[in-house]
């Protein structure tokens, strides 16, 4: 499965209802077309997720969704 399939399926689990509930989200996703862009006219391709799995990981540890997350994602990607 890719990314609008899971964008697909976690808004059937968690709708969002205002703006307001996916300003972050919104952000991320602008920059990383921005930096994957810049990166692409200057010949120096680099894969964000990756570069930013490990800050990812330490805020969802921190805030104690990291478990529940990697268990969404497991079972997202068994039913495919």
């Amino acid at each position: 499965r890719n990314f609008q399939q899971w964008t697909d399926h976690m808004e059937r689990q968690d709708p969002i209802v205002t703006l307001r509930d996916c300003e972050d989200f919104i952000f991320v996703g602008r920059c990383a077309l921005l930096l994957r862009g810049v990166g692409h006219i200057v010949h120096e391709h680099r894969n964000l997720a990756a570069a930013w799995k490990p800050y990812a990981t330490r805020v969802l540890r921190d805030a104690g969704q990291l478990r529940d997350l990697q268990s969404q994602i497991r079972d997202f990607q068994q039913r495919s």
